[in-house]
């Protein structure tokens, strides 16, 4: 009880940070790259499902990847990794 409220509390906040990371860095970098790579040889043209589709996975995989320290953490408090294991 004692350890679990700061551990929900700090997965929260990883997720939007991560939710924040992609949006603001990730997806503006993916688009721009999609859009510009073959520009020249095919017209680009997102419907607006497939564009939500795109934004959705790139953010929720983003949020989920900030969620590893997290996952780290609870191995160690569980003895079913060691931290020594985890440096090495």
């Amino acid at each position: 009880q004692k350890t679990l409220i700061p551990i929900l509390l700090t997965s929260y906040i990883l997720f939007g940070l991560g939710l924040l990371f992609s949006y603001k860095v990730l997806i503006p970098s993916a688009l721009k790259f999609f859009l510009q790579y073959g520009a020249n040889v095919v017209d680009p043209l997102w419907s607006f499902e497939q564009y939500f589709e795109f934004f959705s996975f790139l953010a929720f995989t983003c949020g989920l990847g900030f969620q590893i320290p997290i996952v780290q953490l609870i191995l160690c408090l569980t003895n079913i990794v060691t931290p020594k294991k985890l440096i090495s």
